[in-house]
């Protein structure tokens, strides 16, 4: 949800920067929410290792597309320019 609504938010690096981090936060605690269940023994290790290495992967895409999404930005030529 909230890399969609950073891509409705391209045009304002400040509120696009903003999705993106609440989006690697919420990967955060989805990894944080498998290392529980792991401990609790409601998931196996090995089944918790994927899990957690899938959220890891999304986490370093979300840091890749933050980096380029500053030297990106895409400016859409029929809005208005913004002072």
């Amino acid at each position: 949800a909230h890399i969609a609504r950073a891509r409705g938010k391209r045009q304002d690096q400040v509120a696009l920067d903003g999705e993106l981090c609440a989006a690697q936060d919420a990967a955060s605690e989805v990894q944080r929410w498998i290392e529980a269940t792991v401990l609790e023994g409601y998931l196996s290790a090995d089944a918790g290792q994927t899990l957690y290495d899938h959220y890891r992967a999304i986490h370093t895409g979300l840091d890749q597309l933050m980096e380029t999404a500053s030297t990106a930005l895409v400016v859409d030529p029929d809005l208005p320019a913004t002072a």
